[in-house]
Order: C-alpha cells, then structure tokens, then sequence
C-alpha cells in the first residue's frame, strides 16, 4: 500500500510502443514509462505494435518524391500502423 511501481515498456527490434491500457495515470497513456501508486490491486496492459513497410520500385524513367526529398530506387520504408505518407512521381524527359 503506497508503494510506487515503475514501468517502462521496450519494444523488441520491428515493433514500437503504441499505448498503456487499463489503471493509468490520466495523461500518460502514451509514454513510455509510467509510475502507478499502488493504493489497491491494478492492472495495466503495454501494447507494441509491428512497424509496416512500404516499398516502392519504379519502371522507366523519373524520380519518386516524398516530402520534397527523391526516395530512391527501390525505397523501402517503415512506419507506425495508420501513419499517412504522400508520395509523388516526377518523369524524366521523354517519359
């Protein structure tokens, strides 16, 4: 009773930290290391989430962009589950 338990939530290599659920302290559901006062039983869940990947080849000739910045050929990129990325295709001259 009283007693503080810290807790730090580590992905392995491919999954991030996504969010603590259950007895969390308001506000901090998202950071990666909570305290939790224990002044009666609690539980709390850490949920990781696998990155994903996007891959983009190209055919003929041109540049892919992303943010202003050419992506390269192929381009592989990884990111967090429902995170958006803009993408647009610039043709070389002649095609």
């Amino acid at each position: 009773q009283g007693e503080e338990a810290y807790l730090e939530a580590i992905p392995d290599e491919g999954w991030y930290f996504k969010e603590w659920t259950g007895y969390v302290p308001v506000g901090e559901e998202e950071q990666a290391s909570i305290t939790i006062t224990m002044d009666k039983d609690k539980s709390v869940t850490a949920v990781f989430e696998e990155y994903v990947t996007l891959t983009v080849t190209q055919t003929g000739e041109g540049d892919v962009y992303t943010n202003g910045q050419p992506i390269g050929d192929p381009a592989e990129m990884i990111y967090e589950q429902g995170e958006e990325e803009s993408l647009s295709a610039e043709p070389d001259d002649g095609w």
